[in-house]
């Protein structure tokens, strides 16, 4: 065989395997994919933004349902706890009113769902609305003029410190599982205690107790007067009145001051006190009918002077030296306006500012009326308004308004039959002194045959 040189294989080369790098990878990915992506995230963060919103929407619209709920349920709730207030001790119905809704708010964190917990605001919103206008009102007669503003000032700063207070400490349970329920119980536990505590520690002095103490004042100075009368020796020569010119709504009938047409016994019934030399004993009581206009024509009795002109009052002498007396069978008031006056009516500024305007706005609220009254009844007729006989012997405060009533028709009649005599008596008088203006007149009579 011919000799053929042997041929060697070529070497064969290892293949090295070399791991991709990260950065040459994410080079090969085509852009189309990257892109995808990115819109996938953007997407998925979008969905999470948009469902915290719309949840966020949601619970700003339930919030909004609660307050609005609460403030119509307290408008209709404030007057009921002040009607309570009238029948029963202030500082027992706010007391209740604090425990009411305490119970009520700790009783919102055992909600399961938002009907259950917008049912219990509610029931809740009813307590709160009585603690301002009897906190206001207690406020009002705990403290004099001088120190009522000052009271109002310190009261409602501590209450908005501790509503400052207690916001932030609340706002920690947000980050607690159940948290809200916990700050519901313990809003409610503190209004329960602070309720305790008025009704343990709280002193009510009562309706109208200022004005007491306004009168208590008035009586020590009016003792003072009295006293220097007499270390000046003139006691003897010395006569005191003490009267005053209207009465006073002190919680009566829910309201307080005095209204120009009110004719109720409150406001008919004065003070009148008289001292004078020689008028006997003091210290005794006299039940008689009797008006204002009798306290001139006496002034002018005790000091032997005559009247100067025409006036229709009775002198209270014969009253001082005997209380039994006879004097006057009927006493008669009047008061109010006329629509007419309107423009003539006072302009008051506070506190009397939001009364006065209401007179203004409408002035048959203080239309005239004239009262007559006899030992057992009063009977109130008005210009713009019904009559109203009241019988006091069955119904002291004058509540019940017996108009129309067949079988008090006799006695209505008669009442009415006395305003209208009294009306046209006094409602003109001839002047004590003649007119200068009115002519000498003496012609010669004609003769007669």
């Amino acid at each position: 065989m011919p000799y053929r040189p042997h041929r060697r294989s070529p070497p064969r080369r290892r293949r090295r395997h070399h791991r991709p790098k990260p950065r040459a990878m994410a080079a090969t990915i085509p852009a189309r994919r990257v892109v995808e992506r990115r819109q996938q995230r953007v997407q998925c963060a979008v969905s999470s933004l948009s469902g915290a919103a719309c949840r966020s929407r949601s619970s700003l619209a339930a919030l909004g349902r609660l307050v609005a709920v609460s403030k119509l349920v307290t408008v209709v709730a404030g007057p009921v706890w002040v009607a309570l207030a009238r029948r029963w001790p202030r500082k027992n119905v706010l007391a209740v009113c604090c425990g009411f809704w305490g119970v009520w708010t700790a009783a919102m964190g055992l909600a399961q769902n938002f009907v259950q917990l917008l049912v219990l605001a509610t029931v809740a919103a009813a307590g709160i609305a009585g603690g301002g206008p009897l906190a206001n009102g207690l406020v009002a007669d705990l403290f004099d003029d001088a120190g009522r503003g000052r009271a109002v000032g310190v009261l409602y700063g501590i209450a908005a410190l501790g509503l400052g207070m207690a916001g932030p400490v609340l706002g920690l349970l947000a980050d607690v599982q159940n948290g809200w329920r916990y700050g519901f119980f313990a809003s409610g536990a503190v209004q329960v205690v602070f309720g305790v505590l008025i009704l343990a520690f709280l002193h009510d002095p009562g309706v109208g107790a200022t004005y007491y103490g306004m009168v208590s004042r008035l009586d020590d100075q009016l003792g003072r007067v009295s006293r220097a009368v007499e270390q000046a020796g003139a006691a003897a020569r010395t006569v005191t009145l003490f009267f005053a010119d209207h009465g006073e709504y002190l919680g009566d009938h829910g309201v307080i001051e005095k209204w120009p047409s009110a004719m109720h016994d409150c406001i008919t019934r004065d003070p009148l006190i008289i001292s004078a030399p020689g008028l006997g004993e003091g210290g005794r009581e006299c039940d008689a009918m009797v008006e204002m206009v009798d306290v001139l024509p006496t002034v002018l009795d005790l000091a032997g002077v005559p009247a100067p002109h025409r006036h229709f009052g009775r002198s209270l002498l014969p009253l001082l030296r005997d209380p039994a007396a006879p004097h006057r069978e009927l006493a008669f008031t009047e008061g109010g306006f006329t629509v007419e006056e309107e423009p003539q009516m006072e302009h008051a500024a506070f506190p009397y500012d939001l009364k006065s305007a209401l007179q203004h706005e409408d002035p048959t609220l203080a239309g005239r009326a004239v009262a007559v009254r006899d030992r057992e009844w009063t009977y109130v007729w008005r210009l713009y308004e019904q009559p109203e006989p009241y019988h006091r012997a069955e119904g002291p405060h004058e509540c019940t308004n017996l108009a129309g009533r067949p079988e008090y028709a006799e006695v209505e009649r008669r009442l009415h039959d006395a305003v209208l005599r009294r009306l046209v008596e006094t409602s003109g008088v001839v002047p004590a002194d003649p007119d200068p203006r009115r002519p000498d007149v003496d012609l010669p009579a004609p003769a007669h045959s």
